[in-house]
This record gives C-alpha cells, structure tokens and sequence, in this order.
C-alpha cells in the first residue's frame, strides 16, 4: 500500500523543515517546495494526495498556485494556510471558492494541521473522481 503523501509549499525553510518532520514522524510521505513553480513540478511528477500551501509565496500567491495545480489534479486536496491576520477571512473566502478543504491561520499548531490533513484524505476518498 502506497503512503499518502503531502505537498508543502511555504517559503519559510524552518516552517518547511519542522512540518515535513512532523508528517514524516506520523507515517506520510512528504514533498516540499518553497514557491509555485516548484510546487507544480511536483504536482505533475509526483501526485500528492494533499497540498499544504501557505497563500504568501514569491512570484505566485498560493491561491494561484492552487488553480494552477486544480488544473493538473482537480481531485488533489488543499488547505490554505496564512499568516496574514487583516485579510485572513478574504483569503478564507477566495481559498474555498476554488475548492480548498480547509484554511488554517499561523502560527499552526501541529496537532489541529495533522487533524486536517486526515480529515481532507477520508474527504477526497469519499468523493468520486472528477473527470480530467
């Protein structure tokens, strides 16, 4: 049985780091990248099954990143993740509009992001798949 597996897309390295530690730790295979272009590399070569993706990136925001990657995979899971708390419920809003599980605010606590990503992967298998 392959392991499920987890994109993360943060351009803070430390967050990176201790996040894939964390997943690693509880049995998920873990992918990073910190920016969009990276990250749709790895969608297309790779397939994870849940996208971790901060809205703040260089060069693309995680919003596009995530109609870039719906694209390639419309059954991928995302959940959205901001440190920005005066536009947090705007970018709330625009990440369920495009189909996001869920949207988490920082400082994250490991535990409620481990509890999300569990819920986002029995979503996506409860779901048929969606024509490519």
């Amino acid at each position: 049985m392959e392991k499920e597996s987890i994109l993360l897309v943060d351009d803070e390295p430390e967050i990176l780091e201790t996040t894939k530690w964390a997943f690693e730790l509880n049995g998920y295979q873990v992918f990073t990248a910190t920016n969009g272009a990276d990250a749709l590399r790895c969608v297309q070569t790779s397939h994870p099954h849940v996208l971790l993706i901060d809205y703040k990136l260089p060069k693309m925001s995680g919003v596009e990143f995530l109609k870039a990657a719906r694209e390639i995979d419309p059954d991928v899971a995302a959940i959205v993740i901001t440190g920005l708390t005066h536009q947090s419920e705007a970018i709330e809003a625009e990440s369920k509009q495009l189909g996001a599980f869920a949207f988490l605010r920082k400082p994250l606590q490991m535990e409620e992001v481990l509890q999300t990503v569990k819920e986002a992967l029995a979503h996506r298998a409860s779901r048929p798949p969606k024509p490519r």
